[in-house]
């Protein structure tokens, strides 16, 4: 199978310009973005995240989707990862709203940066791929467009997540846009 050269970056508004800068000088095949920082902390910090208040944590779910339209928006990434990480930190999870999912499918459907059906932590604790399965129904329904990622960070898990994704696209009748459209359209 085909290598690419590619990096998955942190974005954040605020630093647009200098991710744009970068990207072009480096000039990888094709960047992944994501959203990994809430509150100057990152979003897999639990504990940061564990004494703010319900109405604390719905602002922050609310500042997340917002950054993720903003990434989707920018235009600076083939790949949108993990769009909904904030489900993996429990003292966030089920803060996502109909409106955040449709605000994101609106901006994926105007955008060439494609999400990620990610098995990231789908076969741990978490137990869902994301998008969750409630914002991957938006998102087909809206037409837009999927890829996949393992986000496997040991060669063993590659494979299991590999079998589950297939499962999940068939059971969804969805074709994944493969990797190499993916560099031919970044």
């Amino acid at each position: 199978s085909d290598v690419f050269d590619a990096v998955e970056m942190d974005y954040d508004p605020a630093h647009e310009s200098a991710i744009d800068d970068f990207l072009v000088e480096v000039g990888f095949d094709y960047a992944v973005g994501s959203v990994h920082e809430l509150d100057g902390a990152n979003i897999h910090s639990r504990s940061h995240f564990a004494d703010k208040s319900e109405s604390e944590r719905r602002v922050l779910v609310d500042r997340y989707f917002e950054k993720l339209v903003a990434l989707v928006d920018s235009e600076l990434f083939a790949i949108a990862a993990h769009p909904d990480l904030i489900e993996r930190n429990p003292h966030l999870r089920g803060f996502a709203t109909e409106d955040h999912y449709a605000a994101v499918a609106e901006a994926f459907r105007d955008s060439r940066t494609v999400p990620e059906i990610n098995a990231g932590r789908l076969l741990d604790d978490y137990g869902e791929f994301h998008p969750a399965p409630a914002f991957l129904d938006r998102l087909v329904d809206a037409g837009v467009d999927v890829t996949v990622g393992t986000d496997s960070h040991e060669p063993d898990a590659i494979a299991p997540r590999v079998r589950e994704i297939e499962a999940e696209l068939d059971r969804r009748g969805l074709d994944a846009v493969a990797r190499d459209e993916i560099v031919e359209n970044a």
